[in-house]
């Protein structure tokens, strides 16, 4: 072999590995699979891993919780996020309440994409919906502004969950795209326009790591999986259209873990570049559990899709203690959940490698559940935080 030959098949062999390498790095990118370096013994690697957030203005909780939102509710809780080894949350807003004060809701997402930027930590962007609306549901209901709801057709209070018969009627006109507010727009085109609006707001921000489409949509019958896969393929063709960051799809609402996962699967998106899968864990999940075959019919959905999966809202609250509170309402009765369960679903979830998980959550308005809140705001306007938050930080640390 002459030595020119020789010279050449190197020269192409460094080439090629240098082009592998590059692919790897770049497709590693594209599914948003970046992962921090935690400097440790066993020199880990730690997915997106933190809590649920929710805000003030851009919920619709200043008219139900009396406490006055902390002026520096953000600075103080992304600081103990961050210094608890966490580097990411999912931040739950409303559209109703952009609809109720647009200013108010943009400059606040403004103050979090700001904090969350000199804390280091990604940000999920949760287009969060709870019981459909408070139209249906003023009590606990949130979500779709009330312009969306035909007042001949639905009684203020007539019920936004998925048991309700209002609801079921409602999102099966949702996924048939017949919504449209009074003056005959389009649910689906007001709801882009929407999301647009908060994309163009904080997509620019290095904080930013995505937007999610909808929180758990309600799926009433199967034939309606294909359509909520038309829907988030039209929200995520505008979106794209203006961002190429991290875009997420969520499970439905009723969960039915023996589902097909074939079936599932046709909510996802046909663009498929940085997209990822969201659905819940509500409990540590054990093989044969509901939570155990949620999960594996979802990790299934996952693999058929080719997407990462994400974890976005996780806690312990076993459906063996669940009891019917008034009207109907689901209430979570296990007030204190083993810190073994956090543990386990945890290292359930970084055996997994998981795209990456949210714990639910940081709120400054109180829950009922105290594993549903990891922080306390004392009368003076302080950020305590709870035992279930030292447990977390414990977990995280010693797992990660």
């Amino acid at each position: 072999m002459h030595h020119r030959d020789l010279e050449s098949k190197v020269t192409l062999a460094v080439v090629l590995f240098i082009l592998l390498i590059t692919s790897v790095m770049t497709s590693g990118d594209k599914l948003g699979q970046v992962y921090a370096k935690k400097v440790s013994k066993k020199d880990d690697l730690k997915p997106y891993v933190g809590v649920d957030v929710r805000g003030f203005h851009t919920s619709i909780q200043p008219a139900r919780y009396p406490i006055a939102f902390p002026s520096d509710f953000y600075e103080k809780s992304f600081a103990l996020i961050t210094k608890a080894g966490m580097n990411h949350i999912r931040y739950a807003f409303y559209w109703e309440a952009y609809d109720k004060d647009p200013k108010a809701f943009m400059k606040e997402l403004n103050t979090v994409a700001e904090i969350a930027d000199k804390n280091n930590l990604k940000v999920i962007y949760d287009n969060h919906q709870y019981h459909t609306s408070s139209w249906l549901d003023s009590t606990n209901g949130t979500g779709f502004p009330s312009k969306l709801f035909d007042k001949t057709k639905y009684k203020h209070g007539a019920g936004g969950a998925p048991h309700d018969t209002a609801a079921e009627k409602w999102w099966n006109e949702w996924w048939n795209n017949k919504i449209k507010d009074n003056e005959g727009n389009s649910g689906w085109e007001l709801q882009a326009q929407f999301l647009r609006r908060v994309t163009n707001t904080v997509d620019h921000h290095k904080s930013t790591l995505g937007y999610e489409i909808l929180n758990e949509p309600q799926v009433h019958r199967s034939d309606q999986l294909a359509k909520v896969g038309k829907y988030n393929t039209f929200i995520t063709n505008n979106l794209r259209q203006i961002t190429n960051k991290t875009l997420v799809y969520s499970m439905n609402i009723p969960v039915h873990p023996s589902g097909s996962p074939k079936d599932i699967a046709l909510m996802t998106p046909k663009d498929r570049d940085n997209l990822v899968f969201k659905f819940t864990i509500y409990d540590a999940p054990k093989p044969g559990s509901f939570e155990g075959n949620k999960l594996s019919t979802m990790l299934k959905v996952a693999k058929l899709s080719k997407v990462p999966v994400y974890i976005g809202e996780w806690n312990d609250a076993s459906h063996k203690d669940m009891a019917k509170g008034k009207k109907g309402l689901v209430i979570h009765t296990k007030n204190n959940p083993d810190p073994k369960a956090t543990n386990s679903i945890v290292k359930k979830l970084k055996n997994l490698n998981v795209w990456g998980w949210a714990y639910w959550n940081w709120n400054y308005v109180p829950h009922p559940v105290p594993s549903f809140n990891l922080v306390k705001i004392k009368n003076n306007g302080d950020v305590h935080t709870t035992q279930y938050f030292t447990n977390l930080e414990k977990v995280i640390n010693k797992i990660y």
